[in-house]
């Protein structure tokens, strides 16, 4: 037997085909009613703007179709453990996506697939993780870096910023020009961090140091200003805040 609460604020009392039987409810159409039932409740279109709720073990489970949920602008889906944490995932194994601490975390055996970003402040653990867009952050407290060394073209007298690290300044020019090394609170590069100069041109490049920088060549006590000549190739590393050491071919 079940309870139904109509919205004329009538009670009715629906009954099981077996008198007395605490059984299911079968409705065609119920819109912003309460319906109480020990047993199942079946129907075409059932709508509320209350909450539906669960108890012990039960729970929503479409037969033979998908479960779509349509949240409208701004609202979202949030499945909700007494634990206080959030789960939304499958039983089968295939994985689950979950908040624990106010944290999200993702865990599957199989692939996990995004036409969008992926964004964590987690981890993200896997066996092979495979981009089409870019991946940035940070591991080990350094900032992920390239496979290879991306080229910047060099035709003018510039100042390295933190997004050449990893990089390499080529120049193919007749005209000498300077690269300057910016201090740190200029640009913050992290201790470690390095970039290389390639000078296939006629003209000399000057690496400068930028105000407050000291640089040395490494085997020369001396720091100071220093000078890659025609076929030379450096690279410059920092050691410390506004530290830096170059060394090199064809290099003065």
């Amino acid at each position: 037997m079940g309870f139904v609460k109509g919205t004329d604020g009538i009670a009715r009392t629906v009954r099981n085909p077996l008198e007395g039987s605490v059984g299911d409810i079968a409705l065609d159409r119920i819109s912003a009613a309460t319906v109480a039932a020990s047993g199942n409740i079946s129907g075409g279109n059932i709508a509320t703007a209350g909450v539906v709720s669960f108890t012990g073990g039960s729970r929503l489970s479409p037969l033979g179709a998908n479960l779509d949920i349509l949240a409208g602008t701004g609202a979202y889906v949030n499945l909700t453990t007494s634990d206080g944490n959030s789960y939304m995932g499958v039983d089968n194994g295939g994985g689950y996506i979950a908040t624990v601490g106010g944290t999200w975390n993702f865990s599957t055996t199989g692939n996990l697939s995004a036409p969008g970003n992926v964004s964590a402040v987690g981890n993200v653990t896997g066996g092979n993780l495979s981009a089409t867009g870019n991946i940035s952050g940070n591991t080990a407290g350094f900032a992920i870096g390239y496979r290879d060394l991306p080229q910047v073209s060099f035709t003018g007298n510039a100042t390295i910023a933190t997004a050449d690290a990893g990089k390499h300044f080529y120049s193919t020019e007749s005209t000498s020009y300077i690269l300057t090394i910016a201090n740190n609170a200029s640009q913050a590069f992290q201790t470690g961090s390095a970039v290389t100069i390639i000078n296939q041109g006629t003209g000399n490049i000057t690496v400068a140091q930028g105000s407050g920088v000291t640089l040395y060549l490494a085997g020369n006590a001396t720091a100071g200003n220093r000078t890659i000549s025609t076929f030379g190739m450096a690279t410059c590393i920092k050691v410390a805040t506004n530290t830096w050491f170059i060394n090199g071919t064809g290099v003065a």
